[in-house]
């Protein structure tokens, strides 16, 4: 392009989009580990207080290969717009009603190019054209200024990590039809929401994006939570809320909770948050600060697996969920091969890593927070306190940026996990701990009671599921994406199966529990993992009945096995039809791949 056409364009871009600006997120490459970031942008997202959301941002878009930021000023923001109304045109000391939107972008362009593509319109840029990873929102505040934000995840494992319950946000940049993939973050302000209303904000606003819930403001969050009880008085500035509060706020917003409280052990805790997440419910997990000594509140977006190699009876469904042990057949939870959450938390910043942890991996961290031997004895005392009311310990991993040395610095953040709020549809009431009860007895009567004839036939007769026990994953899914999985996996049911499956009268959500053999478990590839069957529960089934809407089991040796359907709602097993040249078939939802 001659010098004088690229005059002419940025001219033009200045004179019709004098709001946009474009930079290089980074200076100039640099050695492995050393990132020099265009002052601009440190300037726009780093501010006097609390940088780690901030950091997280931009070591994400780092990593990410992001090139170009495209800086939005002014920006209306429906979130802010209502914080400015409800509180801060209230202030004596003037603060914008406008924001800021950065966009990210993989790609490297400047002005020329965004003004031909904007103006001249010789060639429609996509999302997937311009690598768009995501947008932030920034608030014209001194401190805590990240709004919403939707940014992609930093690179994972397909096969073994995974964000779940994250949708496509469609973004308009000056025309420019773009899709924000990930899981929708926001640092609290500390006047109009705290740490609670963040949460709640992240949780509500992912499923309202995937559902067509409820989809309410900062502002209108907290206002929902306090409208009944304020200990402080007033509602803004906020001075935090409480668990009541925030069950409260999900209520009016037409969801039905349940509320975890106390969570006795780490297994425990794992078990819950796997079986929602993987159901695609973001978790509201409501911690106790061993270095702030104060409440708080993440969101759970996703989890990884591990392989494991042994397994002990604590590690069992009745060891970790249920109070009573239902016969004597292994059934274990899926949980067990997590080895970190990951969480968007509001002081730490998006897709951070939590790991559970023993008591002494968690009085070690804190005791080399102090300096004071004095001190250090003072604290053992109130930690072992808290500790006995919230056995639960666990550690988020923090990320900041230094601009002087322009590196990125990892800490290590203790808390103990008072409770967990699932936010749930009115139409589940059925909790994963009777899920658990039910298929836990389900398998073990169908183990003691039903036996199949070995190959060839006169080698005598053995049970359905293999002695050494199986592993179970349950999640709620929608019956119709249920049904239309059903085509598209690599590994079909027996067409006999499948047929049933597709004719069944299903509720809107059911509970669907895969189960595993110990080796499938361990498998993480989704073009061999195979499983050993599926049991279909009603979730709003009676809380203390047995009932179920099908059970289907097989042995993969014999290549055998039982389906069971249950069109009477009773709470024993039917006759079962037996299935022959059963091999085993893919995860019916959701397969690895996400």
């Amino acid at each position: 392009m001659s010098p004088q056409r690229q005059d002419i364009n940025i001219s033009l871009h200045r004179q019709f989009f004098p709001s946009l600006r474009i930079v290089p997120l980074i200076k100039s490459p640099g050695p492995p580990g050393i990132y020099e970031f265009h002052d601009e942008v440190l300037r726009q997202l780093l501010s006097a207080e609390n940088d780690f959301p901030a950091s997280s941002v931009l070591h994400y878009m780092a990593i990410n290969g992001c090139k170009t930021v495209v800086i939005e000023n002014p920006y209306v923001d429906k979130g802010h717009l209502d914080s400015y109304s409800e509180f801060y045109s209230r202030m004596f000391r003037e603060v914008n009603r406008f924001t800021t939107r950065m966009h990210f972008f993989s790609e490297a362009f400047d002005e020329y190019a965004i003004a031909r593509e904007l103006l001249v319109g010789r060639r429609v840029y996509r999302d997937k054209a311009l690598g768009y990873l995501g947008f932030s929102v920034i608030r014209p505040l001194p401190a805590y200024k990240i709004g919403r934000t939707v940014i992609a995840p930093p690179p994972l494992n397909k096969e073994t990590e995974f964000i779940l319950g994250h949708s496509g946000f469609s973004v308009n940049l000056s025309g420019l039809a773009l899709k924000a993939s990930g899981f929708p973050f926001m640092q609290q302000d500390t006047e109009v929401s705290c740490c609670a209303t963040a949460a709640l904000y992240m949780a509500t606003k992912s499923l309202s994006q995937r559902f067509n819930y409820v989809d309410s403001t900062p502002a209108q969050i907290t206002a929902l939570a306090t409208r009944f009880s304020v200990e402080t008085g007033r509602a803004m500035p906020s001075s935090g809320i409480k668990y009541g509060q925030i069950l409260e706020a999900l209520r009016a917003m037409n969801y039905a909770p349940n509320y975890y409280c106390p969570i006795h052990s780490p297994r425990e805790a794992q078990a819950l948050i796997y079986s929602y997440l993987e159901s695609e419910f973001p978790l509201i997990l409501l911690l106790y600060s061993l270095e702030q000594f104060e409440g708080h509140a993440i969101v759970t977006v996703g989890h990884d697996l591990k392989a494991r190699e042994a397994l002990g009876i604590e590690a069992t469904l009745s060891g970790i969920l249920g109070e009573y042990r239902i016969g004597t057949y292994p059934c274990y939870s899926r949980s067990e091969w997590v080895e970190h959450f990951f969480v968007h938390d509001d002081a730490s910043g998006p897709y951070r890593r939590i790991s559970f942890c023993s008591k002494g991996d968690i009085e070690d961290l804190c005791l080399k927070l102090i300096a004071s031997r004095k001190e250090k004895r003072r604290y053992k005392t109130a930690f072992h306190k808290k500790f006995d009311e919230y056995p639960c310990p666990l550690i988020i991993e923090a990320t900041s940026y230094d601009p002087k040395a322009k590196k990125f610095q990892t800490r290590h953040i203790p808390f103990l996990l008072m409770g967990i709020t699932v936010p749930l549809p009115p139409e589940v009431t059925l909790s994963i701990q009777r899920v658990a009860d039910v298929t836990a007895g389900l398998l073990n009567l169908i183990q003691a009671s039903f036996l199949i004839e070995k190959s060839p036939v006169g080698n005598g007769q053995i049970a359905v599921l293999p002695q050494r026990g199986v592993v179970l994953r349950p999640f709620l899914v929608l019956s119709s994406d249920f049904k239309s999985s059903l085509r598209d996996k690599r590994k079909r049911l027996p067409w006999e199966v499948e047929l049933v499956y597709k004719g069944l009268n299903l509720p809107r959500y059911i509970w669907l529990v895969e189960i595993y053999d110990l080796d499938a478990a361990n498998d993480f590839n989704s073009d061999t993992v195979c499983l050993s069957g599926e049991i279909i529960i009603d979730p709003s089934a009676r809380p203390y009945s047995k009932d179920y809407m099908a059970v289907h089991v097989l042995n993969k040796a014999e290549k055998k096995g039982f389906l069971w359907v249950n069109r009477n709602g009773t709470d024993f097993l039917t006759p079962p039809t037996e299935i022959k040249n059963d091999r085993g078939h893919s995860p019916l939802f959701r397969s690895f791949e996400r």
